[in-house]
């Protein structure tokens, strides 16, 4: 069988390598095609286009780069239609994916949508198209279930892929460091990085370590304060010796909830994009764990909060308790990815 894995971001290309992880296992003659990151190329797929041509975050990023992602998009299309593979598996990335989804309904490929747009969120309208142009929706997150369910929409969960990979024993009483994640495209890191430089400044006392990655290493700035370094390394190799952790929002605040670590979730852009996300985004908090509890468990500092000042405070008052248990009872592992791996191998049999 040949699938076709299309991500646009570090984290869906991860959930894709542990999918075509479990592939191999049940089908070793499979083959793997896709867009994504080292961690799929890892697991044998071959890239059509690497990552770092796909990532665009933003409004204004998007407009700037609509070029690029239009030849992207035909250049995709031209590797569908020569590979013909048994199943396209689109993983989050919906301002691409939903427009990939629909062209191939009308080309007769299989779709299945692994990670959801959060339609909950903003642009509802969106809802239509999943179900009209994709024949089987996966979910991570389990407040989805119910309102899919709400709209009639049939989806299924299979737990976090994030929960399957991850052991919370975090002990406070050992940790010295903390960790800053500044995000992973470069839109968030020109905006965050001057706010964690001025914070170790302000904490001189404390030692920061900031989860870099090396393919982006131009992009950090080459003069910082000498209780702060980078380490090219995975959050979870990174955060073994964190108390606290200061988290762009997206996948990792997950991640480092799942550690047990404490943490505050921060978020800028530019002025043009921030208002119109306000008018647009619907839900009231930003952070996964937040999201998922239903309640905020993990402080979110915005735009015009986020200071290195406020980010001080809520490291000096932060608990050592396990505030993240219940997100370890909703997120319970559930083999995730082989019970993705297992509908993909159905759907391309079918």
């Amino acid at each position: 069988m040949t699938y076709f894995f299309i991500t646009g971001e570090e984290s869906g290309s991860n959930y894709a390598a542990n999918v075509i992880h479990h592939l191999k296992k049940l089908d070793a003659a499979s083959k793997f095609y896709g867009l994504g990151g080292e961690s799929m190329q890892h697991e044998g797929c071959e890239l059509i286009i690497p990552l770092e041509q796909l990532s665009f975050m933003g409004f204004s990023a998007v407009l700037k780069n609509i070029f690029t992602i239009r030849k992207n998009f035909k250049e995709t299309q031209k590797s569908i239609l020569k590979l013909q593979p048994d199943v396209v598996c689109l993983v989050d990335y919906a301002g691409f994916n939903l427009r990939m989804a629909k062209w191939c309904k009308q080309n007769g490929f299989k779709t299945i949508y692994y990670i959801l747009p959060k339609v909950w969120a903003w642009n509802e309208s969106r809802l239509k198209k999943l179900q009209a142009y994709c024949d089987e929706l996966i979910s991570i997150f389990p407040f989805e279930v119910d309102y899919f369910k709400q709209k009639n929409i049939s989806i299924h969960y299979f737990g976090n892929p994030l929960a399957e990979l991850i052991s919370t024993n975090f002990n406070s009483e050992s940790k010295t460091e903390i960790i800053l994640l500044p995000g992973s495209r470069k839109q968030e890191i020109k905006a965050l990085m001057p706010v964690f430089i001025e914070l170790a400044n302000l904490m001189q006392n404390e030692q920061f370590k900031i989860v870099a990655m090396q393919k982006l290493q131009k992009l950090y700035p080459k003069l910082i304060p000498k209780n702060m370094e980078f380490i090219f390394d995975t959050v979870s190799n990174v955060s073994q010796n964190a108390k606290f952790a200061v988290v762009c929002s997206g996948t990792a605040t997950l991640e480092i909830a799942l550690l047990n670590i404490p943490q505050v979730i921060v978020y800028k852009t530019n002025f043009i994009n921030y208002q119109i996300a306000k008018q647009l985004i619907k839900v009231p908090f930003i952070g996964l764990p937040n999201l998922i509890a239903g309640k905020q468990i993990a402080p979110e500092l915005i735009q015009n909060n986020c200071t290195a000042e406020q980010i001080k405070n809520f490291i000096e008052i932060s608990s050592t308790k396990n505030i993240y248990a219940i997100l370890e009872h909703k997120l319970a592992p559930q083999n995730t990815s082989e019970q993705v791996a297992k509908l993909l191998m159905d759907k391309a049999n079918a």
